[in-house]
């Protein structure tokens, strides 16, 4: 579960690819957007979420991989 307006994410990326993460509300919508062109092998960064609790997902792609994973805001 996650409190405040904003989530701590540590991204593992042993390929050196540039990173996109998206975090999108129980509905699909966009909510936040950030790329990372050159990120390290471990990158990690701040994202905005909603502000209603609920059901978050954050996509973590790159040119060849795409990972979800669902985040709680109670």
């Amino acid at each position: 579960p996650v409190t405040g307006e904003t989530i701590e994410v540590e991204v593992r990326n042993e390929s050196g690819e540039p990173l996109r993460l998206r975090m999108l509300d129980s509905r699909g919508r966009l909510v936040s957007d950030t790329v990372i062109e050159q990120p390290g092998v471990v990158e990690r960064t701040r994202l905005r979420m909603g502000r209603s609790a609920g059901i978050y997902f954050l996509q973590v792609t790159t040119p060849t991989q795409k990972q979800v994973v669902k985040v709680v805001k109670p």
